[in-house]
């Protein structure tokens, strides 16, 4: 892994994106969504508030997580948290939306839904990475670990497929649980659409993974090299 493993067991690392500065990124990109709605006098991307939202839950969770001393109240948080983690890589699937939008140039609305993606998938990275805390306090075995990272890259991947494709929600495991097990099982092993899901999950999968460690990289470069500000 691109960090330490011996450094997860370590309080939050608040340092890396402060909560100042997520602030300040989702400024940015509620001024861009804000500059489309006002010039172009549309209000098609709202829907990207929510998004951001759904996004901000599994980090949040993920702190609490991690922050609480009940094992049982850890176990549920780590749960929840999985269970939203892929909303927040899920807008980087809005850009899909492009072409289907007249009401505005393509260049500002590719600007407004990468703002958000950008945003939504640095809040998936630290999502990830306060998981991993969270398992390396009972795991502390560098593989292992390393397992859970990609099972984590996977689910979240399969969850962007359920929730663009099969159009699931996060929330549906409650209101819609047979309707979720029965797309789950037919879509993982149902002849005529496991290549099709298989395909688009491992396709996220290595994508997020690219995210996942080039966002690590950056940090670390960042934390060994650059002077503090």
């Amino acid at each position: 892994m691109s960090y330490q493993l011996a450094k997860l067991s370590k309080p939050l690392p608040m340092n890396t994106i402060t909560a100042n500065r997520k602030t300040l990124l989702f400024t940015a990109a509620c001024l861009l969504l804000s500059i489309r709605v006002i010039y172009f006098n549309s209000w098609d991307y709202l829907f990207l508030m929510w998004n951001i939202l759904l996004a901000w839950i599994p980090f949040r969770l993920s702190q609490w997580c991690i922050r609480s001393t009940q094992p049982l109240l850890k176990a549920s948080l780590c749960f929840s948290a999985i269970l939203f983690l892929p909303n927040a890589p899920y807008i980087i699937t809005d850009l899909f939306h492009l072409n289907k939008s007249h009401s505005a140039p393509a260049w500002i609305d590719l600007i407004v839904i990468s703002s958000f993606a950008i945003l939504g998938s640095i809040y998936f990275i630290e999502s990830i990475h306060l998981l991993l805390i969270y398992f390396n306090t009972m795991l502390k075995h560098k593989f292992m670990l390393r397992c859970i990272e990609y099972l984590l890259l996977l689910l979240s991947a399969y969850g962007i497929y359920l929730g663009r494709f099969l159009r699931f929600n996060s929330w549906d495991v409650l209101q819609k649980p047979f309707s979720l097990l029965s797309a789950v099982q037919r879509s993982l092993f149902h002849s005529n659409h496991y290549k099709e899901t298989w395909a688009i999950t491992l396709a996220f999968t290595v994508f997020l993974f690219l995210i996942y460690h080039t966002f690590n990289l950056q940090r670390h470069v960042y934390t060994q090299k650059a002077p503090r500000i």
